[in-house]
């Protein structure tokens, strides 16, 4: 197994080169924009936000370092670097910034933000000035629904002062679109008040999910510790979460509330449109679910409908640099529109060793080309394609439980098959046109025009068998549950419409689910003084090829996801775009769903024990351990034992002083300089972020909130900014030691 897992890893790290094929499909989907029927142009006037976003410096590095954290043979493998690393060797220069700056001053255009790891500056001009700093023409455009979409005529990556810049923002065309939809009529009922859920027959909630995929897991494995991370551009009711937690049977015992975390100026609230609404609550519930005990971020931002390709950009952008890292992050909507910043922010996110997982959509088959007709008329619209932009990203596919839902509840797992309810009356053309009785959905999956990633390399025969590419980028990667998901949610604009009991079919439900059960898979490793599991494809896929696949998978062989008239067809009902489900992998539900403790066991046996010390590789300089031990008297005092004496740390000194209260130590430096302290369990996970500025020239005092933290030994990191940006300066022990 070991020898799979490093042949499969290596060969996957040596495809990152193929990322560079992007930039075309960024300019597919522009061109696609330029095709939609044109108004005339954009006032002048017009206020717009522009992300300026450099590339990543030494880009070769970062395949390198890639490549050796994803090797099972490498001294690397699952080092994970945090947020303030991962800015000082892959971050644009400080130079190449301020350069960035200066352009956009000397042009008008206003900074009104920066990303931490100097990835993009965030500026803010009328229409005009944008159109003479960057030498583009803005047009208003048509939407297929008839709204209006403003759009730069030319490709949205510029050359600006020698720099390679591309920008986030010069189109609002991309909207968010969930990937749910209400579950057939025939599936279960509608209904229930405040007071607790009507009778739903044959659907699922709470813990059911964990009785189906993890009937044998303990229940103190709920994902504790582990924070799942959401992206939503839509707000939501609390008392739908826990009217949810509530009547769930049994009660969920959850970790806390939600976490929001706004993002681009949201304000919490909710737009009314019920679709989103509910696709924000679905998120949260499934999670919840799967992962009870962990915390879940909601990263939000406003519900305006417009602007997608930019605010999803601000939002990942938190996810890589805030502390402490989710581990786990999950999206259920489609809508993302730049192609490059999300493969840099996949890139960063398995650096510091993040999972992404999207729901790989409701459509049905899709081509390479992003249509999904044989003659590559592009019908489908532009947005409908998946959000594979980068290899990086895990795709999860949906399926529905044997016997179909709708008739008795199915608890036990028997067996999966694609999720596909498509019904169409007749005649059947566009959605929601006709007769109207088109619905249903079925689970995305094809072939995106990235180059072939190695860890889908070595499966020729499988891939020709399932339809699949041999050259480019195969969806999805994994599956779970999508259908009959009972939510709670709000309806419409009226804050006392609360609490609607609804049951609903999605993709949407599977992302979430699969980003809990990482958090229980993260839960173990850490438990077991492991390395958290990063990016999982590279294991998943290994586990796939290998010789233990039926043992950690359930295989789902049947049905297909063509979606049955969904759009123009021909007379034989068939979609003419689409993939039947086989043993093994297929384009349906990738490599099936995860086989319970099975999986969890594979996925953190996976990771190798390693020593404490391969965490960080601090210079020789820096090797002494700084010990805090308290005083019996006052619980939880800590004070220095009279044994340790101060640490030097370069230009830096650290010890301990009790004069200054309890669970206090003071850092000393000889230079004005911001510092940063980050401690770590022995797992790599950040449990604790202090930062203080150096105002006075050797005294600076930094409370530690060490009486959150258990005793044990910990990782420490001193991050110092001198005006450039927070760098790593060394890494010490810290030893807590409680009566």
């Amino acid at each position: 197994m070991k020898r799979i897992f490093f042949w499969a890893l290596l060969l996957f790290c040596a495809a990152l080169g193929i990322q560079a094929r992007s930039a075309d499909v960024l300019e597919a989907r522009h061109a696609r924009l330029l095709r939609a029927p044109l108004l005339g142009p954009l006032a002048d006037s017009t206020l717009l936000t522009v992300n300026l976003t450099l590339p990543w410096r030494d880009q070769a590095g970062l395949d390198a370092l890639l490549q050796d954290l994803y090797d099972p043979q490498s001294p690397q493998y699952r080092q994970f670097l945090s947020p303030e690393q991962f800015a000082a060797r892959f971050g644009p220069s400080p130079a190449d910034f301020q350069a960035l700056k200066d352009f956009a001053r000397a042009n008008g255009l206003a900074v009104v933000g920066a990303c931490p790891s100097r990835q993009y500056l965030q500026v803010q001009a009328p229409a005009g000035a944008l159109r003479r700093a960057l030498g583009v023409t803005l047009n208003r455009r048509l939407r297929p629904d008839g709204s209006e979409f403003y759009a730069s005529e030319e490709a949205p990556r510029f050359n600006l002062a020698g720099l390679d810049v591309q920008a986030t923002g010069l189109d609002d065309f991309a909207r968010p679109r969930f990937r749910h939809h209400p579950a057939r009529p025939s599936a279960a009922p509608r209904g229930g008040t405040a007071l607790g859920p009507p009778s739903f027959p044959g659907s699922y909630m709470g813990y059911d999910f964990r009785d189906l995929y993890l009937p044998t897991a303990p229940a103190s494995l709920s994902g504790g510790g582990q924070t799942i991370a959401l992206l939503e551009p839509e707000g939501f009711s609390l008392s739908d979460i826990t009217a949810y937690e509530k009547h769930s049977n049994p009660p969920l015992q959850v970790s806390g509330p939600p976490v929001v975390r706004k993002v681009d100026g949201a304000t919490g609230g909710t737009d009314g449109n019920a679709g989103n609404i509910a696709e924000v609550c679905l998120d949260i519930e499934m999670a919840q679910a799967m992962a009870p005990g962990a915390l879940i971020k909601v990263y939000e931002c406003p519900p305006d409908n417009s602007n997608f390709d930019q605010h999803s950009h601000d939002i990942l952008t938190a996810m890589a640099n805030d502390l402490p890292l989710c581990r786990q992050m999950s999206c259920s909507w489609g809508g993302f529109g730049s192609v490059t910043y999300v493969d840099s922010l996949m890139q960063q996110f398995a650096a510091q060793g993040q999972s992404f997982f999207q729901a790989s959509g409701d459509f049905g088959a899709f081509s390479a080309s992003g249509s999904n007709d044989s003659n590559n008329v592009d019908q489908k619209p532009v947005d409908d394609i998946p959000d594979s932009l980068s290899n990086y990203i895990t795709e999860v596919g949906g399926t529905n439980m044997n016997p179909t839902a709708g008739t008795t509840p199915v608890t036990t797992y028997i067996s999966e098959s694609t999720w596909n309810d498509y019904q169409c009356g007749s005649p059947c053309t566009l959605a929601g046109v006709g007769n109207g009785t088109d619905s249903g959905g079925a689970s995305g999956g094809g072939i995106f025009p990235l180059g072939l990633p190695l860890y889908q390399s070595g499966m020729n025969a499988a891939l020709t068998a399932a339809g699949g590419s041999t050259s480019q980028r195969n969806i999805p990667d994994v599956a779970m549950l999508a259908e009959s998901f009972v939510v709670v949610d709000s309806h419409g604009s009226n804050p006392n419409n609360v609490n609607n009991w609804e049951v609903y079919d999605g993709t949407s439900g599977a992302a979430p689910l699969m980003a809990g059960f990482a958090a229980l898979v993260n839960e173990q490793a850490i438990a077991s003084g492991k390395q958290p599991l990063g990016f999982p494809n590279p294991p998943l896929y290994a586990l796939g090829k290998g010789g233990t696949y039926s043992s950690v998978f359930n295989d789902i062989n049947d049905n297909s996801n063509d979606d049955l008239n969904y759009y123009n067809v021909p007379s034989d009902g068939l979609y003419p775009v689409h993939y039947q489900a086989v043993t093994g992998y297929d384009l349906c539900t990738g490599w099936g769903s995860p086989k319970g403790m099975a999986m969890v066991n594979a996925l953190v046996g996976a990771l190798p024990t390693g020593s404490p010390t391969a965490t960080f590789t601090p210079s020789p300089t820096f090797t002494e351990t700084f010990t805090v031990s308290p005083t019996r008297t006052v619980t939880p005092t800590l004070t220095a034992s009279p044994t340790v004496t101060p640490v030097p740390l370069g230009q830096l000194f650290i010890y301990p002083n009790p004069a200054h209260g309890q669970a206090t130590a003071e850092f000393k430096t000889d230079r004005a300089e911001s510092l940063r302290l980050i401690l770590y369990d022995l797992a790599g996970e950040a449990v604790d972020e202090e930062n203080f500025g150096a105002t006075v020239v050797g005294k600076n005092y930094m409370q530690l909130r060490l009486s959150k933290l258990s005793s044990g030994l910990y990782w420490a990191e001193l991050m110092v900014d001198a005006g450039d940006g927070y760098r790593p300066r060394s890494h010490f022990k810290l030893a807590i030691v409680r009566p």
